[in-house]
């Protein structure tokens, strides 16, 4: 990873740290559900056609998400 997608991480962490557990858990919900339409659609956000990260995002999300309706 370069100096600027370490810079961005670390951002994005602190950012992150301000929500408690349920919070993140309801923004990967939406998240998923924005990622699946993706996967259904076969196009991204910005028109580009889906690829295998897209896919493996939704089942991480997936197991996320059921891990939480489980408990």
């Amino acid at each position: 990873m370069n100096r600027a997608s370490k810079t961005g991480a670390n951002e994005i962490n602190t950012y992150l740290r301000q929500f408690d557990r349920e919070q993140l858990l309801e923004l990967g919900a939406v998240l998923y559900e924005m990622v699946k339409k993706q996967c259904q659609t076969g196009f991204d956000d910005r028109g580009q056609p889906v690829t295998k990260k897209h896919f493996a995002a939704l089942n991480g999300m997936r197991k996320i998400l059921k891990d939480r309706d489980a408990s």
